[in-house]
């Protein structure tokens, strides 16, 4: 089951079924059974709940997929009321017009819930007074559970209904900011318990279901699961959309994954060419007649919402990397050869922590968790992989358990330099110390013997050196008398516009693509090598810029100068810099996102247009560079586009300190 191969062919359907806004449309149609002839709407629901499924493809950081979720975001924050209410219909719509609806709770909530997960910084303090405030006018009683319609309490008893999907959604966008109500489970349990999973607004149980089961972790999450198991038909829970449902529901309480995988060939058995899956009945639609006198009921999906459904429940079943499913010519599938060496790269790092003493091997590991945690994308240890397969070339024979090895040796220096960076920032564990100093030196033996007949163990030196070096330079220039802004402010500005200064301490990184390219035969200093390894100073720079953007505050508390600060220092006249330290903060904050953040951005964005240059002049293909600077520029470009929402940010912040 090639599942990156799948999930791409779906991910390009829903690419090519995106409007220019961003949105999704939706389908509403007089038969369950047939959308053929079905009138197009223009909503919210939708593309809130395909962002939802799209924020769970953990890995995934192709430039499609993140180009999807980036305006799909922005479509829904194109929507939001003044207090950040959401309505059905997409606003200025010619359904919205003539057919009016009140906001509601339910587009609410979807819509929020989909937008926090797809970066929690756009739901703000300001964001979130303003939902608390909703809920509140909302409440049947104190802390819920809430009404539907945002409409005044003594409106037409049939605008007053309190619904157990509606109650649900919310329950989960609660719950994403660590609130938990019990007249939300509570309702929740009565249907569990009266196996009546039942609202006007979804006809079938299945999606009321799907939304308990993204909130609720009580004790009868096991009777679902029976309640579940027992509607199964085979291997299916009647059509592709229903059996997503059912899949990601029994996954939300818990089920095993294993017990599922019948379920996914069959998702996979009705997926059309196209890479889609048809519209099926999610919800009650709206009849489009309804204006005119028609009183005929209408029933609501799409062919883009089944899709995103499937490739969740696909994705999070299969259990497979999925950081980018196109690959150029000549490589290897990820699904087995890629998953296979990761897999034998972190058994043998484990195989060589238990040789060591026992405190020392349970740092080891615990060290070697944290780090495969924090890289969902795997690059860290299959970056030798993905360089090889860029270049469409076959190692010798001989040769390919270099991959594996190459793979090792990141990894631990990777280790190392994680450990000695937080020493770097007097925030080191010294029970690490001694795993820092057993990885380097392990990563220092492969890279010193795995190429003898090249000058490769020479030029790995050479990069720890200058890596040691710029620690060396950071340590001398970036570091203020005093823990204060008075005292970053007099301090003289270090010199970022050298690529190295930003690059070098990260620099070990291009040894696997390097290694990669003496193992084909080519000299350190060809013109390849040469280009690989600037390509990666610029891209690690970019990097650098981008993650200083977001750390100069804590940085800065810690006496600190990075690349962001000292831009915004640049920028700013001391003499007007207030003298106390939580009044200089907030008039940095407002330089910062006021003017420095674009000019950081252009900073970026140069150095990933060098690096892309430099990689494809190397004869590198364009899949690698995607899947190393596409993330990169889209959340460059997201930056920049949230710099009005990250202004309001700090202000709301400032005021309530």
């Amino acid at each position: 089951m090639n599942t990156d191969k799948n999930i791409n062919e779906s991910i390009k359907f829903l690419l090519k079924n995106q409007k220019d806004n961003g949105s999704f449309l939706s389908l509403t149609s007089l038969s369950p059974d047939n959308f053929k002839n079905a009138h197009e709407c223009q909503s919210v629901f939708s593309t809130a709940l395909i962002l939802s499924c799209l924020n769970a493809l953990d890995g995934n950081n192709s430039r499609e997929l993140l180009g999807i979720k980036q305006k799909a975001a922005n479509f829904l924050l194109s929507q939001k009321s003044s207090n950040w209410s959401f309505n059905y219909w997409a606003r200025g719509s010619r359904q919205a017009e003539e057919m009016p609806y009140p906001d509601d709770l339910d587009d609410t909530a979807c819509a929020l819930s989909a937008l926090y997960k797809h970066n929690p910084d756009l739901l703000s303090g300001e964001v979130l007074a303003n939902v608390v405030t909703v809920l509140t006018a909302l409440e049947v009683k104190e802390g819920g559970p809430y009404r539907t319609w945002l409409v005044p309490a003594n409106t037409q008893k049939a605008w007053l209904d309190v619904d157990l999907a509606v109650n649900s959604n919310i329950g989960y966008f609660l719950s994403l900011q660590d609130v938990h109500l019990e007249s939300i489970v509570e309702l929740a349990e009565k249907a569990i318990n009266d196996k009546k999973y039942e609202s006007p607004y979804y006809p079938h149980p299945y999606p009321i279901i799907y939304f308990i089961s993204r909130f609720y972790r009580g004790a009868k999450s096991k009777e679902v699961i029976d309640f579940l198991l027992e509607k199964q038909d085979g291997d299916n829970w009647g059509d592709p959309l229903d059996t997503a449902l059912a899949v990601l529901s029994l996954l939300n309480f818990g089920f095993s994954k294993d017990e599922l995988r019948r379920n996914i060939k069959y998702l996979l058995q009705n997926k059309k060419k196209d890479g889609s899956w048809a519209a099926s009945v999610f919800y009650t639609g709206i009849n489009p007649n309804q204006y005119k006198g028609d009183k005929n009921k209408y029933y609501a999906g799409t062919p883009a919402l089944t899709t995103a459904l499937c490739i969740e429940a696909i994705q999070r079943v299969s259990e497979v990397n999925c950081s980018k499913c196109s690959k150029g010519s000549g490589a290897s599938d990820l699904d087995e050869e890629g998953d296979k060496i990761f897999k034998e790269v972190v058994k043998k790092a484990k195989r060589s922590f238990s040789k060591l003493g026992p405190d020392l091997k349970k740092q080891a590991d615990r060290c070697l968790k944290k780090i495969l945690e924090s890289n969902k994308d795997k690059q860290i240890v299959l970056l030798p992989y993905f360089f090889l397969n860029s270049l469409n070339q076959t190692l010798q024979p001989d040769y390919e358990s270099k991959i594996l090895d190459l793979g090792l040796a990141n990894l631990y220096g990777w280790m190392a330099y994680t450990i000695y960076d937080d020493f770097l920032d007097d925030e080191g564990d010294i029970q690490m110390l001694s795993v820092a100093n057993v990885s380097l030196r392990e990563a220092d033996r492969i890279f010193s013997q795995i190429l003898p007949e090249t000058d490769f163990a020479n030029f790995s030196k050479i990069i720890f050196s200058c890596i040691d070096g710029a620690n060396a330079w950071e340590i001398a220039h970036c570091r203020t008398k005093e823990k204060t802004i008075a005292s970053a402010l007099a301090h003289p500005l270090p010199d970022f516009s050298d690529v190295a200064n930003l690059s070098d301490r990260s620099l070990g990184h291009a040894l696997g693509p390097i290694g990669v390219l003496c193992a084909l035969g080519y000299r350190i200093e060809s013109a390849e090598g040469v280009a690989v390894l600037e390509g990666f100073r610029h891209y690690i720079a970019a990097k650098q810029i981008h993650d200083d953007m977001h750390d100069w505050e804590d940085d800065l508390s810690k006496g600190q100068i990075n690349s962001a600060s000292a831009a915004l220092f640049s920028m700013v006249n001391s003499k007007l810099v207030p003298k106390t330290e939580k009044e200089a903060l907030q008039f940095l904050q407002h330089k910062f996102w006021e003017e420095t953040v674009s000019v950081l951005c252009k900073q970026s964005f140069a150095h990933l247009e060098q690096s892309s240059e430099l990689f494809l002049s190397a004869g590198v293909s364009a899949v690698f560079v995607d899947r190393i600077l596409g993330p990169l520029y889209l959340t460059t470009e997201q930056t920049i586009k949230e710099q009005n929402d990250a202004k309001k940010f700090i202000s709301t912040y400032a005021k309530g300190k």
